[in-house]
């Protein structure tokens, strides 16, 4: 409908001031293929530039907020960039404005276009995963979690992986990479004024990957901690595998094919539940 496209129009223009200059020197080549017709591309246009800047911290206090869901890999790109600017580019790229329209994640699209820098850094694909996989635990803990919301059938018993929950494979050294440089970030926050000095403590080179076994983690934010468990291969494939909802029979029999006992089976799948990695519900 026209009226959500205009919305989201206008708070793309709140983000992105170089968009919001396009759309008022040309609005037909700005918003062109747009479901808008010239009156409403005219009523864009026409908005009083003043008004976009109100809020003159806007960016800034947003980049704040993503910035502490990814503290580790932002402080891997600012390694690398050594350019504030590079972050706040994040509102003239092509995630944004796609997350925009689209009424997505703009956490997501954060992680996307830090992606899509393709930086030399060997370790933040994987510190990325691990911190955008904890974001995204955290937002089905605040909301219902479409993959469960439907049983396979009302009258079989079935279990699922909770909502919070998710499993991540990674390089072995992704902890210890991760460590390393919260250590920096703290001795850090102890001064704010340390960043403008020349030797403020920098991160540290980081261990090459694949120097270790590869990390089987359960990633469970309501844990606390870290959020962060490592529970071995067995555990760690068998929640792997309930994406959605799967007749409890079906649960055993998964749990068997991975070396297991019918006994152990349940013990395992009784010991998730009462841990909180996975809901059941009864025939």
């Amino acid at each position: 409908m026209s009226h959500q496209i205009l919305h989201r129009v206008t708070a793309r223009m709140l983000w992105d001031d170089r968009f919001a200059r396009a759309v008022f020197e040309a609005p037909a080549q700005a918003l062109a293929g747009l479901d808008l017709d010239d009156e409403e591309r005219a009523a864009l246009a026409q908005l009083d530039p003043r008004a976009l800047r109100v809020d003159p911290l806007r960016r800034r206090r947003t980049l704040q907020a993503l910035c502490a869901e990814l503290p580790v890999s932002v402080a891997l790109v600012l390694n690398e960039l050594g350019r504030i600017s590079s972050l706040d580019a994040y509102f003239q790229s092509a995630p944004f404005h796609q997350a925009m329209m689209a009424r997505g994640s703009m956490f997501l699209a954060f992680t996307d276009y830090l992606r899509s820098l393709h930086l030399r850094c060997p370790q933040l694909p994987d510190v990325l995963r691990v911190e955008e996989s904890l974001g995204v635990c955290r937002r089905e803990l605040e909301r219902p979690c479409l993959r469960i919301t439907a049983a396979p059938t009302p009258k079989v018993a079935w279990v699922a992986r909770a909502p919070g929950v998710a499993t991540l494979t990674v390089d072995g050294e992704t902890l210890g990479w991760m460590n390393t440089v919260q250590q920096t970030l703290f001795e850090l926050s102890l001064i704010p004024a340390m960043g403008l000095v020349n030797d403020a403590p920098r991160v540290p080179p980081l261990g090459a990957p694949g120097e270790g076994e590869a990390k089987l983690l359960v990633v469970h934010p309501a844990a606390g901690g870290s959020g962060l468990l490592e529970l071995g291969r067995v555990v760690h494939e068998f929640l792997g595998r309930l994406d959605g909802p799967i007749p409890t029979a079906e649960a055993l029999n998964q749990a068997c094919r991975l070396g297991l006992t019918q006994a152990r089976a349940e013990d395992l799948i009784s010991d998730l539940f009462e841990e909180g990695l996975i809901i059941a519900e009864g025939p």
